[in-house]
């Protein structure tokens, strides 16, 4: 069995998917959340995901002013998930998604334009701010390298993204 996938989309971002190992995950606002989401409706430490090593995932409030909501029902204690469950956090959604069946490996093949990227959490440690930023960032640019972008629209495209 892979990593589950989550699938969350903030009224301020693209969407984007993050698949998170066994541990415990907080999700918030803050840039001490272990998945930063950038939504100001957000407690700074909003829930806690828990992942086991046998694969089965909960979801806690942590005490967040504006609540967590499992499929329309307001979480109240650790409830377990099921693939295809949405939560709502703020005014975000976080979609449980079926686990990741591979990881990114070298290949000889050449990417498409069809080609999806998983973003992966990795261990806690730096600034979880700065990783989830930096990891979009990466993710965006190669989706940009997958159209054919010269190096000088490449360029402008990532100073234009890290300079807004």
């Amino acid at each position: 069995m892979g990593s589950p996938s989550f699938r969350i989309k903030t009224p301020q971002d693209p969407p984007r998917t993050v698949v998170l190992r066994t541990g415990t995950w907080v999700f918030g606002r803050s840039s001490s959340a272990d998945v930063f989401v950038r939504d100001q409706s957000l407690s700074r430490l909003h829930a806690r995901l828990r992942i086991d090593p046998s694969g089965e995932v909960s979801v806690e409030d942590m005490g967040s002013h504006n609540g967590t909501f499992l499929n329309g029902r307001r979480v109240e204690a650790v409830t377990p998930l099921t693939f295809g469950d949405e939560l709502v956090l703020g005014e975000s959604t976080i979609a449980y998604e079926q686990p990741a069946k591979a990881r990114f490996e070298p290949s000889d093949e050449q990417p498409s334009a069809t080609t999806d990227v998983k973003l992966y959490a990795m261990a806690p440690g730096g600034n979880p701010h700065r990783r989830s930023e930096m990891l979009e960032l990466l993710y965006e640019v190669s989706r940009e390298m997958l159209e054919d972008r010269t190096p000088e629209e490449l360029s402008r495209f990532i100073v234009g993204r890290l300079l807004p």
